[in-house]
Protein backbone atom coordinates (compact mmCIF):
# COMPACT_ATOMS: atom_id res chain seq x y z
CA UNK A 1 0.00 0.00 0.00
CA UNK A 2 1.33 3.44 -0.94
CA UNK A 3 0.26 6.95 -0.09
CA UNK A 4 1.35 10.36 -1.27
CA UNK A 5 2.35 13.29 0.88
CA UNK A 6 3.13 16.63 -0.72
CA UNK A 7 6.38 18.12 0.47
CA UNK A 8 7.45 20.56 -2.25
CA UNK A 9 5.70 22.57 -4.93
CA UNK A 10 7.40 24.23 -7.89
CA UNK A 11 6.43 26.14 -11.04
CA UNK A 12 3.36 27.77 -9.56
CA UNK A 13 3.54 31.27 -8.21
CA UNK A 14 0.57 32.65 -6.38
CA UNK A 15 0.60 36.41 -6.11
CA UNK A 16 -1.36 38.36 -3.55
CA UNK A 17 -3.23 41.19 -5.17
CA UNK A 18 -5.40 44.19 -4.68
CA UNK A 19 -7.49 45.20 -7.64
CA UNK A 20 -10.08 47.80 -8.27
CA UNK A 21 -13.43 46.03 -8.14
CA UNK A 22 -15.48 45.92 -11.31
CA UNK A 23 -19.25 46.01 -10.64
CA UNK A 24 -21.42 43.88 -12.91
CA UNK A 25 -25.05 42.97 -12.08
CA UNK A 26 -24.43 44.16 -8.50
CA UNK A 27 -21.40 41.89 -8.08
CA UNK A 28 -18.05 43.42 -7.06
CA UNK A 29 -15.51 41.45 -9.08
CA UNK A 30 -11.73 41.56 -8.52
CA UNK A 31 -9.46 39.63 -10.87
CA UNK A 32 -5.74 38.96 -10.80
CA UNK A 33 -3.90 39.32 -14.09
CA UNK A 34 -3.59 35.98 -15.89
CA UNK A 35 -0.56 33.96 -14.77
CA UNK A 36 1.15 31.74 -17.37
CA UNK A 37 2.52 28.31 -16.42
CA UNK A 38 4.47 26.04 -18.73
CA UNK A 39 3.83 23.16 -16.36
CA UNK A 40 2.87 22.22 -12.83
CA UNK A 41 5.56 20.25 -11.04
CA UNK A 42 5.76 18.80 -7.57
CA UNK A 43 7.89 16.42 -5.61
CA UNK A 44 6.04 14.11 -3.23
CA UNK A 45 7.19 11.80 -0.50
CA UNK A 46 5.88 8.31 -1.10
CA UNK A 47 5.83 5.53 1.45
CA UNK A 48 5.92 2.02 0.02
CA UNK A 49 4.25 -1.04 1.53
CA UNK A 50 7.62 -1.99 3.03
CA UNK A 51 7.78 1.27 4.97
CA UNK A 52 10.53 2.75 2.80
CA UNK A 53 10.21 6.40 1.87
CA UNK A 54 11.03 7.56 -1.64
CA UNK A 55 10.71 10.88 -3.45
CA UNK A 56 8.71 10.94 -6.66
CA UNK A 57 8.39 13.80 -9.13
CA UNK A 58 4.95 14.44 -10.59
CA UNK A 59 4.63 16.63 -13.67
CA UNK A 60 1.42 18.03 -15.15
CA UNK A 61 1.92 19.49 -18.62
CA UNK A 62 -0.58 21.00 -21.04
CA UNK A 63 -1.02 19.50 -24.47
CA UNK A 64 1.79 20.01 -26.96
CA UNK A 65 2.52 23.65 -27.84
CA UNK A 66 0.13 24.90 -25.12
CA UNK A 67 0.37 26.71 -21.79
CA UNK A 68 -1.72 26.72 -18.64
CA UNK A 69 -3.15 30.07 -17.54
CA UNK A 70 -4.55 30.70 -14.06
CA UNK A 71 -6.69 33.64 -12.99
CA UNK A 72 -7.58 34.26 -9.36
CA UNK A 73 -11.00 35.84 -8.88
CA UNK A 74 -12.89 37.30 -5.93
CA UNK A 75 -16.58 38.25 -6.08
CA UNK A 76 -18.86 39.78 -3.47
CA UNK A 77 -22.50 40.86 -3.20
CA UNK A 78 -24.46 41.33 0.02
CA UNK A 79 -28.01 41.48 -1.33
CA UNK A 80 -30.24 38.89 -2.99
CA UNK A 81 -31.27 41.43 -5.62
CA UNK A 82 -29.98 41.00 -9.15
CA UNK A 83 -28.80 38.16 -11.30
CA UNK A 84 -26.96 35.02 -10.25
CA UNK A 85 -23.21 35.02 -10.81
CA UNK A 86 -22.52 32.28 -13.35
CA UNK A 87 -18.85 31.30 -13.54
CA UNK A 88 -19.42 29.59 -16.89
CA UNK A 89 -19.68 33.13 -18.32
CA UNK A 90 -16.05 33.90 -17.37
CA UNK A 91 -13.72 33.72 -20.35
CA UNK A 92 -10.10 34.38 -21.25
CA UNK A 93 -9.60 36.20 -24.53
CA UNK A 94 -6.56 36.51 -26.73
CA UNK A 95 -6.52 38.62 -29.90
CA UNK A 96 -7.19 35.38 -31.83
CA UNK A 97 -9.75 33.45 -29.76
CA UNK A 98 -11.92 33.17 -26.63
CA UNK A 99 -11.27 30.35 -24.14
CA UNK A 100 -13.39 28.86 -21.38
CA UNK A 101 -11.97 27.29 -18.25
CA UNK A 102 -10.92 23.67 -18.36
CA UNK A 103 -13.68 21.21 -17.50
CA UNK A 104 -13.88 20.20 -13.85
CA UNK A 105 -12.52 16.71 -14.45
CA UNK A 106 -9.30 18.22 -15.82
CA UNK A 107 -8.97 20.74 -13.01
CA UNK A 108 -6.15 19.56 -10.81
CA UNK A 109 -5.59 22.77 -8.86
CA UNK A 110 -6.68 21.04 -5.67
CA UNK A 111 -3.45 18.98 -5.87
CA UNK A 112 -1.62 22.23 -5.14
CA UNK A 113 -3.96 23.33 -2.35
CA UNK A 114 -5.35 26.02 -4.66
CA UNK A 115 -9.10 26.37 -4.45
CA UNK A 116 -10.83 26.48 -7.79
CA UNK A 117 -13.57 29.02 -8.33
CA UNK A 118 -17.04 27.55 -7.60
CA UNK A 119 -18.79 25.97 -10.59
CA UNK A 120 -22.24 26.75 -9.21
CA UNK A 121 -24.36 29.79 -9.93
CA UNK A 122 -24.41 31.94 -6.79
CA UNK A 123 -26.93 34.56 -5.65
CA UNK A 124 -24.97 36.43 -2.98
CA UNK A 125 -21.99 36.26 -0.64
CA UNK A 126 -18.24 36.29 -1.04
CA UNK A 127 -16.63 33.69 -3.27
CA UNK A 128 -13.07 33.35 -4.48
CA UNK A 129 -10.86 30.89 -6.23
CA UNK A 130 -8.76 30.22 -9.27
CA UNK A 131 -9.79 29.48 -12.84
CA UNK A 132 -7.64 27.28 -15.09
CA UNK A 133 -7.36 27.72 -18.86
CA UNK A 134 -5.21 26.10 -21.55
CA UNK A 135 -4.12 28.17 -24.54
CA UNK A 136 -1.66 27.77 -27.44
CA UNK A 137 1.86 29.10 -26.69
CA UNK A 138 1.61 31.40 -29.70
CA UNK A 139 -1.35 33.24 -28.10
CA UNK A 140 0.15 34.14 -24.73
CA UNK A 141 0.13 37.91 -25.30
CA UNK A 142 -2.64 40.42 -24.55
CA UNK A 143 -4.66 38.07 -22.34
CA UNK A 144 -7.88 39.60 -21.01
CA UNK A 145 -10.50 38.25 -18.64
CA UNK A 146 -14.20 38.82 -19.34
CA UNK A 147 -17.41 38.24 -17.45
CA UNK A 148 -20.23 38.11 -19.97
CA UNK A 149 -19.19 40.83 -22.44
CA UNK A 150 -17.45 43.06 -19.89
CA UNK A 151 -13.66 43.18 -19.75
CA UNK A 152 -12.45 42.91 -16.15
CA UNK A 153 -9.73 45.22 -14.88
CA UNK A 154 -6.91 43.06 -13.58
CA UNK A 155 -3.84 43.74 -11.50
CA UNK A 156 -0.38 42.24 -11.89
Amino acid sequence: MMYLKKILRFSLCCVAFTAQAETIDGWNIKAQAPQIHEKFFETVEMETYTGDTVLKEILYEPTKESLYVTVHLNINRNSNEGEFFDSSLLTLKTPQKTYTRLPREKDFLHNYNISSFPYLKVKKGTHNGTLLFEIPKAENQDLTVYYKETKLDTVQ
